[in-house]
């Protein structure tokens, strides 16, 4: 989709949800799936985002995760609210994704292009998915993510988060050996920017370019001295400000 698409799928969807979401809330919980799964099994809540081995998120009504939160803490696990409007990733939310696929229906959407890992099916997409029922999906169902994290760490040597803050860097860090670093777009020093670009030079995926250190303040550095026959020779380097 080009770029004016991409501002009304994402306009219409967020309508949608704020119209026809019920009321809910979702929290985050210290465990892994199979253990978070045991303690609400008798609670009308879902599991809403596999995070990782030890952070699993669920949704649904509030005091069904209120409910949730209590049995976890009982159990030794941090649990914690998530400040959400809504149940995203569950049942509650199902009216809007019906009422945001009536909406996709005017949109031409091309096919797949690209390698892309999926957090809707936690697998590589088809060149022939149907993206509208996807897009739906995706409201509604869980998110995949350590699924999809671990099947990328097989064809990637790094992974880079761009987006707002480092959260999903510190979860990466937790599921898979594969490197991680975040390009945070809040931030606004350069700091990231050179972090990432630090990371790929190292990994061989990028050059460090020398428009990086036009205009940089470079100072003379003595080395040591290294004795060459009988005398000694002073060595000089000059260094830029790095």
């Amino acid at each position: 989709m080009d770029g004016a698409a991409l501002l009304r799928i994402a306009t219409a969807r967020g309508r949608e949800m704020g119209r026809h979401s019920a009321c809910g809330t979702m929290a985050s919980l210290g465990a892994a799936p199979e253990v978070v799964a045991r303690i609400t099994a008798t609670l009308p809540v879902v599991i809403s985002g596999y995070n990782g081995p030890g952070q699993t998120v669920v949704a649904g009504p509030v005091d069904a995760v209120e409910a949730a939160c209590r049995l976890a803490v009982a159990d030794g696990i941090v649990a914690t609210r998530l400040a959400v409007s809504h149940a995203f990733h569950s049942p509650l939310v199902a009216p809007a994704a019906e009422s945001f696929g009536a909406a996709l229906a005017a949109e031409p959407l091309a096919p797949v292009y690209g390698r892309i890992i999926s957090t809707v099916t936690g697998a590589a997409l088809d060149p022939e998915t149907d993206l509208a029922a996807l897009l739906c999906r995706q409201i509604t169902d869980p998110v995949l993510f350590s699924q999809a994290l671990a099947l990328a760490a097989k064809e990637v040597d790094l992974f880079v988060e761009v987006g707002p803050g480092r959260v999903l860097t510190r979860l990466a860090a937790a599921a898979v050996d594969t490197p991680a670093v975040a390009l945070d777009t809040d931030d606004e020093s350069l700091a990231s920017l050179l972090r990432v670009l630090g990371e790929a030079y190292v990994t061989g995926a990028a050059r460090v370019d020398p428009a990086l250190f036009h205009g940089r303040l470079i100072r003379p550095l003595a080395g040591g001295a290294a004795r060459s026959g009988g005398g000694a020779r002073s060595e000089e380097r000059r260094v830029g400000n790095v």
